[in-house]
């Protein structure tokens, strides 16, 4: 992804699928906060412990409630620019009690340029055509 025209940082976040009261299959996502700070620092700084972070919906929840092999476990919400929808981002130590296996699930890029997305774009297009790999684009 590096190498790609016009990135200028990029991340693996790990994660995985865990149920939730708003949805079956609620895509967890965590990482490093100083490393996803280089890509989206307003999420960065939001990631604290006891805090599931979701895109900017009307009405959200105060809480979320997830529930896996591992139990259930009860955060509080709160939304923020830039996730896909279904995404949802928590700390390192709350993916581990939400989610029993964790693999990576997703790259976030920082372009050079937003206004030549276009380059980057035409790349990433061919990259998972030519994959078996889901590719959504958001931010």
């Amino acid at each position: 992804v590096q190498d790609l025209p016009n990135v200028k940082d990029s991340i693996v976040l790990k994660g995985g699928f865990a149920e939730s009261d708003l949805s079956p299959h609620a895509h967890m996502l965590s990482g490093n906060p100083d490393e996803i700070a280089k890509v989206a620092p307003s999420i960065a700084k939001e990631m604290k412990p006891g805090v599931a972070l979701i895109t900017s919906i009307d009405n959200p929840p105060q809480t979320m409630t997830f529930t896996s092999s591992k139990g259930k476990v009860t955060l509080k919400v709160t939304k923020v620019h830039g996730l896909s929808e279904g995404d949802v981002v928590v700390n390192q130590e709350d993916l581990k009690r939400i989610v029993p296996s964790v693999t990576d699930q997703s790259i976030w890029v920082h372009l050079d340029d937003r206004s030549n997305l276009a380059s980057t774009l035409t790349v990433m297009m061919s990259m998972s055509s030519s994959s078996s790999q889901h590719m959504d684009i958001g931010g």
